[in-house]
């Protein structure tokens, strides 16, 4: 084995990593996150050493979250390409996937994009030979419709999708940032984040050798991503507060605190309309208006009620999970008033104080900061 080109990369040892490019010239970098390791897991593996193999990919990242670190085993005794490179970090399965994303950087001249091995995909993929700098490359891209079957999608209102678009370093390392300002702990909806951040700063140009199709069970209807959502957002550290609510505002405040990040390399009436439209998005339709004020009603009704204290209704959950709730429709509520930016910071303000909210301080830290140096940015 040649210890020039694989390498394990332990979290205890370094919890980023720098990705040179050694040649200076145009380069791919595949990321491949693995938690499973299934009886068909290994046939997946072969398909993707065989998918790099046919493409001029310089480097793949193997991101092992396996039990007794399967994946690991298997690609060190199996990938055998002698002018790539394999990178492995070992992971723990608890830490989410834009934590683990969030700890690879890259050098210039180098684009980054996922390989998902639940999904499925044909052809092979390389950089044109003229190269735009600024350029986004993207695929083919199918996702399953309401009957289960592969439907091409033309554009990328689907935030998934542009994790498996050739990013370039520049904004890659830009949301890199993004997670390591946020002390490595993100929400699981960074992807819109990261799509957002894509579509202001770069240029999109087809690549026509390659198809992605991907898995989007956990988000095949509304039942399926509400679910996802709400399961998120408890894993996420909202204690009692998770709803579908707080992952929305969450996905918000994360979108507007990226357009700092991202000024320098995006036109000033871009960013204007781009903050414009985030702003709008604190409106919500009055459906759901009246059905958070009808949640607030009913959770004051059965909290301030005597009969609640019965041991007859026992099932019901806690107090303290009945008062979490409550607070947080509540919150929710309030932001609907919110005008201009110096009202969204001191909403995030207003989260601090809450003490069932300790593990996301560094979080709200972020959300200010990066806000208010958007306000000077667009003097708003």
């Amino acid at each position: 084995m040649d210890s020039n080109l694989k390498k394990i990369l332990r979290k205890e040892e370094s919890s980023t990593i720098f990705l040179k490019n050694t040649t200076g010239n145009p380069e791919i970098v595949l990321v491949m996150p693995v938690t499973r390791s299934e009886g068909w897991s290994s046939s997946k593996w072969k398909a993707a050493i065989e998918f790099v193999e046919s493409s001029e990919i310089k480097t793949l990242i193997l991101i092992d979250k396996t039990r007794d670190a399967t994946a690991t085993e298997y690609f060190l005794n199996n990938f055998s390409l002698p002018t790539r490179n394999l990178h492995i970090l070992p992971r723990s399965i608890n830490e989410s996937h834009y934590e683990s994303l969030g700890s690879i950087k890259l050098d210039k001249n180098l684009w980054l994009m996922q390989l998902h091995d639940d999904d499925e995909w044909e052809g092979h993929i390389k950089l044109p030979e003229k190269i735009d700098p600024d350029a986004a490359y993207y695929s083919r891209f199918f996702i399953k419709n309401k009957n289960k079957v592969f439907v091409e999608e033309n554009d990328f209102s689907y935030p998934a999708r542009i994790n498996f678009v050739l990013t370039p370093a520049r904004i890659w390392n830009k949301f890199a940032c993004i997670v390591e300002d946020q002390k490595f702990h993100v929400a699981g909806s960074m992807d819109s984040t990261l799509n957002l951040m894509v579509l202001l700063s770069c240029k999109f140009v087809p690549i026509s050798s390659f198809s992605y199709f991907y898995d989007n069970h956990n988000w095949a209807n509304r039942r399926a991503s509400r679910v996802s959502l709400l399961k998120l957002t408890e894993k996420d550290g909202w204690s009692g507060w998770a709803s579908i609510e707080i992952a929305l505002l969450s996905r918000q405040l994360d979108n507007l605190s990226c357009l700092s990040y991202v000024a320098e390399f995006v036109e000033v009436d871009a960013m204007k309309t781009a903050y414009k439209n985030l702003m709008l998005r604190f409106k919500p339709r009055l459906r759901r208006r009246i059905r958070i004020r009808f949640e607030i009603i009913c959770l004051k009704v059965i909290i301030g009620s005597r009969v609640f204290s019965s041991n007859k209704l026992r099932e019901f959950p806690s107090i303290e999970i009945l008062n979490h709730r409550l607070s947080s429709a509540i919150f929710i509520s309030k932001s609907w008033s919110i005008e201009q930016l110096p009202d969204v910071i001191e909403l995030v303000r207003k989260l601090q104080i809450f003490e069932n909210l300790s593990p996301l301080q560094s979080r709200f830290q972020f959300w200010q900061d990066s806000l208010t140096k958007l306000g000077r940015t667009i003097g708003a």
